[in-house]
């Protein structure tokens, strides 16, 4: 399996609890994101720059039909908007209000978090990992002695899925919570805080 281009800074907290090595892992200044740092250049360092080293496709506004339809009602009806609560958006203006956003300097924070939201190719948690090169958890994979940790630790680890507060040492109750949870897509709520939790608990870079 290839390597993953970007990895998320949750593996640092990895590093010290589980003895994982992180080596190979590209750190953003942000503590909550993952960047591939072949992207960010000093002179290059906007929200759209940055979401491209976080490996998500940037809409483009003259392609992308559907995605930007069913954003633009998504839009309508979830939290996390761009401008306000304005409920009565359009496609147009969504597109505007993205092509705003991602022309700005990266800073951690609310423009970030809804730039993914809205301006982005539409994904789930699962999804994007696996395109970053991740590989899901599975019970042989759970039971070999460089992943044992994950079942042993959850409990009482950081970072947990918000949805599973305890397995007791029960790997088919972390999976099929961690299947159940990857669904997530990036326009739904608190999609990157439990995009930390299921990279931690239900992926490996090397199964």
């Amino acid at each position: 399996m290839p390597k993953p281009k970007w990895a998320m800074a949750s593996g640092a907290g990895l590093c010290g609890a589980a003895g994982v090595g992180c080596g190979a892992y590209f750190l953003s200044e942000n503590l909550n994101s993952h960047v591939d740092t072949t992207v960010l250049t000093s002179k290059n360092k906007t929200i759209k720059a940055h979401l491209q080293g976080d490996g998500f496709e940037v809409l483009d506004v003259n392609k992308h039909h559907d995605h930007w339809t069913t954003l633009t009602q998504k839009y309508k009806e979830l939290s996390g908007k761009l401008d306000g609560d304005d409920s009565n958006i359009d496609e147009s203006k969504l597109k505007g209000l993205c092509q705003e956003a991602l022309e700005k300097d990266y800073v951690e924070g609310s423009t970030y978090d809804q730039a993914i939201k809205w301006c982005i190719v539409p994904v789930t948690i699962t999804s994007h990992l696996q395109k970053g090169g991740y590989t899901a958890f599975t019970t042989d994979i759970l039971n070999k002695p460089q992943h044992k940790w994950v079942v042993d630790t959850y409990d009482n680890g950081w970072d947990k899925i918000s949805s599973l507060d305890a397995i007791s040492k029960d790997a088919s109750k972390l999976i099929s919570e961690c299947t159940k949870a990857g669904g997530k897509h990036n326009y739904e709520k608190d999609f990157y805080r439990d995009f930390v939790s299921i990279r931690q608990w239900c992926f490996t870079q090397y199964p």
